[in-house]
């Protein structure tokens, strides 16, 4: 099914600059005129175009030279768990769960803040700053929620998803890094996605999947799922 983007936004081109995903190469983006009014129907019409959200900012990379950057999307309905991710979803099956709505507090950052020292110190939120942590929960239009996990009482994992009209767009996870073994960040998303399906969530978006980058690269492992691809989303079912 091709997509295509509102023709009453204006879009603009970034200069080209280092890429944060792989070393060497140069990144362009193509960005939402962030003085454009936005709805949450056009928030929802750009996330199914490959946009993400970053605080206010819609972006997607439309480098030259490079196409590593391929959204990804998860038909909920779809997603069937292999045999490790059915091994973490059982390893983590003593945590609570709780959703609730924005502004993050002093004990996500507390976590966030470990996270991103042990985790991403070679980053771009590193040292880590509350105003990356706000940034994360967007306007009104996102219609933003914050899913908190925890062990006996102790916060050990966030999630911070936006709604859009055919489902769910995660923004950004962090976890306690001292609890690697548990896999939290794939658990975090095991988790929204077997959930549901809710009655209007057709699809979990989950941002760009980069082969090259590690950090990016365990996306493809949800399967099946969709990849962008010349304005069209094409399944994977390998």
């Amino acid at each position: 099914m091709l997509v295509s983007l509102p023709d009453d936004i204006r879009f603009l081109i970034t200069l080209p600059h280092e890429c944060h995903y792989l070393p060497g190469r140069s990144a362009t983006l193509l960005v939402v005129d962030p003085t454009a009014p936005m709805t949450h129907d056009v928030f929802s019409r750009l996330v199914g175009s490959g946009f993400r959200r970053s605080g206010v900012h819609l972006y997607r990379p439309i480098c030259r030279e490079c196409s590593e950057c391929r959204p990804l999307r998860v038909p909920v309905r779809d997603f069937r768990p292999n045999r490790n991710q059915r091994r973490i979803r059982q390893h983590n099956a003593d945590l609570e769960v709780t959703i609730v709505s924005p502004p993050m507090n002093q004990t996500h950052f507390a976590l966030f803040s470990r996270y991103i020292r042990r985790r991403h110190a070679d980053g771009s939120m590193f040292p880590p700053a509350m105003e990356d942590l706000y940034s994360m929960t967007g306007p009104a239009w996102a219609r933003t929620q914050i899913l908190e996990f925890r062990l006996v009482h102790h916060l050990v994992a966030v999630a911070v998803i936006d709604e859009v009209t055919d489902g769910l767009s995660a923004v950004y996870s962090f976890f306690e890094p001292d609890l690697a073994r548990r896999s939290l960040g794939k658990f975090t998303i095991l988790w929204q996605l077997e959930q549901g399906p809710r009655a209007n969530e057709l699809y979990f978006y989950l941002g760009f999947a980069i082969r090259n980058c590690p950090k990016m690269s365990y996306k493809e492992e949800f399967l099946p799922h969709e990849i962008l691809r010349d304005n069209e989303w094409f399944p994977v079912r390998r």
